[in-house]
């Protein structure tokens, strides 16, 4: 087993035997629905904690709780930040005004735990030394907060999985994808600590999405989740096309998943990374150092002393897209 992982993530357990637990941190958000449900078909998610991003935490946090009773899932929520570190939020305009448009969600009695965001993933890291993985699908914010206020936790988390950034170009600006955009010092932060880490960029998650046959399968299913999912991602499909030209509903954050339930499907490289955080045209872009070896010696980047991350460099497209839609077709 590689020396890379604090875990063997491929046998969801810790190098000391223990059962690996898993937070997903997330913005709901029609994508980030997704990802919860083919997460929790198979992953122990201890938690989710919530951000602002494709909405105010307010609404992601709704969301979360409304969607969870919809799919039959008892996971408990946690509110986290209502704003990046440093800037002014912004928020995703493919998702609507509630984050999650396109359909009905019933309103759960259910509300989000005491605990914050932030206080639970300390917790859980600190009562799990190595034993505690991290999916992340929106702004980076409550990770950053999490190490700044308790930086003893950074080893005891064994991975964490992040969708966002691109070696391509962005959603946001030409270079720059919207989670990352949105918190580049969060991002930064976490690319400068020494968690193992997975990345998969936009330029392969925007290629990976539902057309109008899978939706048409969600929608006819005869399942309460499965045509929820069906409705919303017809309605974010419109979006997409409207905003960004994509003509499937992409499952950006479905993606982030993947290391920790069917690893087969991607191929991942390892490089350094950091976030530019003052360009006027760049902000937020994440530069993935990909140079020969003997470059990267002579000419070292100025964060050549970072670990290195593993970038997602391919994915088995069909294959990630059947496993979503058998996840999504398995919910009540």
């Amino acid at each position: 087993m590689s020396s890379w992982h604090r875990s063997d993530e491929r046998t969801c357990h810790s190098l000391d035997g223990r059962a690996v637990r898993y937070i997903i941190d997330c913005d709901p958000g029609h994508d980030d629905a997704v990802a919860i449900l083919l997460a929790a078909s198979a992953l122990d998610i201890s938690g989710i904690t919530t951000v602002y991003g494709n909405a105010s935490v307010e609404r992601t946090t709704r969301n979360a709780l409304d969607f969870l009773d919809l799919a039959g899932l008892s996971i408990p929520v946690y509110r986290g930040s209502e704003a990046p570190l440093r800037r002014p939020r912004t928020h995703a305009n493919v998702h609507g005004r509630s984050g999650l448009d396109g359909a009905e969600l019933p309103i759960s009695r259910r509300q989000p735990e005491a605990t914050d965001a932030i206080d639970f993933i300390v917790q859980q890291a600190s009562s799990h030394p190595g034993a505690v993985s991290i999916i992340a699908t929106g702004p980076l914010t409550n990770l950053a907060r999490a190490l700044a206020q308790h930086p003893h936790i950074e080893p005891a988390i064994a991975s964490l999985s992040i969708m966002g950034g691109t070696p391509a170009q962005g959603n946001t600006t030409p270079v720059a994808e919207f989670n990352a955009y949105n918190d580049p010092e969060a991002l930064d932060t976490l690319l400068a600590s020494s968690i193992p880490m997975y990345i998969v960029g936009y330029d392969l998650t925007s290629r990976t999405g539902l057309t109008d046959h899978h939706i048409a399968r969600l929608e006819s299913s005869g399942r309460r989740t499965a045509t929820f999912i069906g409705a919303v991602m017809r309605f974010y499909k419109e979006r997409q096309m409207a905003a960004t030209g994509l003509e499937i509903a992409p499952q950006h954050d479905a993606c982030a998943v993947l290391p920790y339930l069917t690893p087969q499907l991607a191929r991942y490289t390892e490089c350094r990374a950091s976030v530019e955080l003052v360009g006027s045209l760049t902000t937020g872009m994440v530069v993935f150092d990909r140079r020969p070896p003997q470059m990267q010696r002579s000419r070292p980047a100025p964060f050549s002393d970072r670990r290195p991350v593993r970038l997602c460099a391919m994915l088995s497209t069909a294959e990630v897209i059947e496993t979503i839609m058998a996840a999504i077709l398995a919910y009540p």
